[in-house]
């Protein structure tokens, strides 16, 4: 018989009063539970796809400013992370990208303190030799606030005034390294050549509307349905010079309770 794991007395008599009549299924559960004891790593390429989101499916609104907007919305999916890309172009634009760990024993690795990072994997942003963040501020009036910082964008003679942000919230309470369950970042630019002062960008901010209570969970084996146009839709890759390259990011990371050992 093939090595055996770890097991319960109860595991260990079913695997070998089965392994004959049910070679397969035993080998299914060998290979299920070495990979629990090994701590391996979230498997990413199984049960995962990326489709295009409807208005009524898309998890993040803005509050203002965009009611006549045309908006891109683009979802990933693994057992373990939902992932949506959202884009709003109208007078004025912005992009978010709002994650949630959305397995069991699962936290994002995500950081308040990646704002700059995260602000220039925009394509928007990533060639802008002009992109220069203001000091960050943090918005306190919300239970899980924004880091937030102004910045100028010029490219190609045309100047806008942004406000980049980012936030965490809901974090799991078994995970050791207290990480995020949901997270959400992006940008918003008012309209070519008007200002955008620190109250604007505050408004803008509380605005922002995240529904995160309708995300359904995502089981391994689970058939997707996953489209490439959508992919490239988020990733940039059309001739929009919008998007983000490194979507879906993959923040999730699953970690033991009571065990300060990652994954």
């Amino acid at each position: 018989m093939e090595r055996l794991i770890l097991m319960s007395p109860s595991v260990c008599k079913f695997v070998a009063s089965g392994y004959g009549r049910h070679k397969a299924l035993v080998i299914a559960l060998l290979a299920v539970m070495a990979c629990l004891l090994s701590s391996c790593a979230v498997l990413h390429g199984s049960a995962s796809g990326t489709t295009f989101l409807a208005a009524s499916q898309r998890h993040v609104n803005f509050g203002m400013g965009f009611e006549n907007a045309d908006v891109q919305s683009v979802a990933y999916r693994n057992p373990s992370e939902y992932e949506e890309y959202d884009r709003w172009t109208g007078a004025g634009q912005a992009e978010v990208i709002f994650a949630v760990a959305n397995g069991p024993d699962t936290a994002l690795q995500f950081s308040d303190y990646r704002l700059p990072a995260m602000t220039k994997s925009w394509t928007f942003n990533e060639n802008d030799a002009q992109l220069d963040l203001k000091p960050t501020h943090v918005l306190h009036d919300r239970q899980w606030p924004f880091t937030y910082a102004l910045y100028p964008h010029q490219a190609a003679g045309d100047r806008r005034d942004c406000v980049a942000f980012l936030r965490s919230w809901d974090n799991p309470p078994d995970d050791p390294m207290h990480r995020p369950g949901k997270a959400l970042f992006g940008y918003y630019c008012a309209p070519s050549g008007q200002s955008l002062s620190e109250r604007q960008a505050i408004a803008v901010l509380r605005g922002i509307v995240v529904d995160a209570n309708k995300i359904p969970q995502v089981y391994f084996g689970q058939d997707l349905p996953d489209d490439p146009r959508a992919l490239r839709r988020a990733r940039g890759s059309d001739s929009s010079h919008r998007g983000n390259p490194e979507f879906p990011f993959y923040f999730s990371r699953h970690y033991n309770v009571g065990n300060d050992a990652l994954h």
